[in-house]
């Protein structure tokens, strides 16, 4: 894993957040969020159809999930490269390379800076495109990486009123808490920064990119965990409401109580908790 060579102001507070008390939690519970996300790497490399022999980037690659999927199709001939912000997550995907002896390489770089020594024949990303503080700026520089004709794909959240996943523990949540906390614009850096697909588009067309397509996806997540109340820890520790609790409440117990009510209603005959989602994926080609 390469260290970042230099240090910006772009996108400081990610860096700060990413390398914080987040990026801990996000490796503490990262087996459970690529199981709930599986959905998204299928759903990425449907798109992308990868090739023998293509040199693949990972834009926000976390602990590696999709860096993984996409070895396979890619094979020794070609190469994959993982990078991200967060010196926790990736130090957990390199532990992941050794144990799957994988061929991903991976580094610590912000890809809204970062310079590729190959020409890239693909960039895809789960869900670690939407931080950004300039993003036309960062998908410009991103595109610079590309070869011609060298594609995108993203997968990006809708709003989050249509995400049950993430709605339905909110609502539950909400009678204890004293009120909402100020919300940021819409197009702040952020998991819905990119929820208008139209302002997508927009940021793609000016950065250069063509030939965009931006699809919904609609489907079903299902909650990580073996019980009700792993499920209902789970959403205590990740999210919205973990946020929210963090910042309001002292005693948890009772929103854990009131979730696992609410799970318990929403459990199917196979014992899951499956909720719904709404994301776009997002294709385009460097010009």
């Amino acid at each position: 894993m390469t260290d970042l060579t230099s240090e910006t102001e772009a996108n400081a507070g990610q860096k700060e957040f990413w390398n914080g008390d987040a990026g801990l939690k996000w490796v503490q519970h990262a087996d459970r969020l690529d199981g709930l996300l599986k959905p998204f790497v299928s759903a990425i490399l449907d798109v992308a159809q990868l090739q023998s022999g293509e040199h693949v980037l990972d834009i926000g690659c976390g602990a590696g999930a999709l860096s993984f999927a996409a070895d396979p199709p890619v094979g020794r001939s070609g190469g994959i490269k993982g990078i991200d912000i967060s010196a926790p997550l990736l130090g957990l995907a390199e532990k992941r390379k050794t144990e799957r002896q994988s061929s991903a390489v991976f580094e610590h770089a912000d890809a809204s800076a970062y310079r590729s020594q190959v020409p890239v024949d693909a960039a895809l990303s789960r869900f670690g495109v939407m931080f950004f503080d300039d993003p036309i700026g960062a998908f410009g520089s991103l595109r610079r990486n590309l070869r011609p004709e060298g594609r995108l794909v993203f997968a990006c959240w809708q709003e989050i009123q249509q995400n049950e996943w993430l709605k339905l523990p909110l609502e539950t949540a909400m009678p204890f808490f004293s009120g909402l906390p100020p919300m940021p614009p819409p197009d702040a850096p952020g998991p819905f920064a990119f929820a208008d697909a139209d302002r997508v588009r927009k940021i793609l067309h000016e950065a250069g990119w063509r030939g965009i397509e931006i699809k919904p996806w609609s489907g079903v997540l299902t909650l990580p965990g073996e019980s009700i109340r792993e499920r209902a820890q789970f959403i205590l520790k990740m999210g919205p409401v973990a946020k929210m609790i963090a910042d309001q409440v002292e005693d948890a117990e009772p929103i854990l109580s009131a979730l696992e009510e609410q799970f318990a209603e929403q459990q199917t005959d196979t014992g899951d908790v499956a909720l719904g989602a709404e994301s776009w994926i997002v294709s385009a080609f460097a010009s």
